[in-house]
């Protein structure tokens, strides 16, 4: 089996990523995770990558906190749709609020999906599998 696209996931709390990964790995994805705690980091790691001309193993998915200081996960969301070599990348905020609010402006900036922390193992199972991220 080849190489798989990597995962990126964006916390600023380093225990929130460290359960994600967690989660990730029980939900039995393979991909490579690549963690960041700051959202300006994500963007220069985006840029970079959709600069390179072999977008086999370009980033599949990202996993971003709503709440950061900084740049809100819709912030970065709306960079990314904004990019024109991002624009179909996959983007899951995820966020202990359950305001109503918040999922609308999640999907309004183009997220798609809004989870709730901590979203289950077989969910992110399912969703990762629904996307170019896993093998078949």
């Amino acid at each position: 089996m080849g190489a798989l696209p990597p995962i990126l996931i964006v916390d600023d709390d380093p225990d929130d990523l460290f359960i994600l990964k967690r989660l990730l790995t029980k939900a039995g994805v393979q991909n490579k995770v690549i963690a960041f705690e700051d959202p300006t980091a994500v963007i220069d790691y985006l840029e970079l990558e959709s600069k390179n001309p072999d977008r086999r193993f370009m980033t599949c998915i990202v996993f971003t906190d709503l709440n950061m200081p900084g740049m809100s996960g819709v912030e970065l969301t709306t960079w990314i749709r904004g990019h024109p070599a991002l624009r179909d990348l996959a983007v899951v905020i995820i966020s202990s609020s359950t305001a109503p609010n918040d999922e609308a402006h999640a999907r309004t900036a183009g997220a798609l999906r809004f989870l709730t922390k901590y979203p289950s193992a077989e969910t992110l199972r399912t969703l990762v599998a629904a996307l170019p991220c896993s093998p078949g």
